[in-house]
């Protein structure tokens, strides 16, 4: 939907890490979203040639590290 909104001004992309078990990990859909919809409202709105958000996941220590980013 913020691509349509902003008219594809930024690009994403999406990275799991390969130890990270998708059969036995889920995670709400309605907490990363809220994540990336505050990186693009306050990271790549303002830009004026757009940008990227990155959204990263780890398994650090038993935990599910999740990253998200604007370049």
């Amino acid at each position: 939907m913020n691509q349509l909104r902003f008219q594809n001004k930024f690009e994403y992309s999406i990275e799991i890490d390969r130890d990270l078990n998708l059969d036995i990990v889920a995670i709400p859909p309605m907490i990363i979203q809220l994540l990336i919809e505050n990186a693009v409202k306050h990271g790549i709105a303002t830009l004026k040639n757009g940008g990227e958000i990155v959204l990263t996941t780890k398994i650090e220590n038993n935990f599910l590290n999740i990253t998200v980013s604007n370049t």
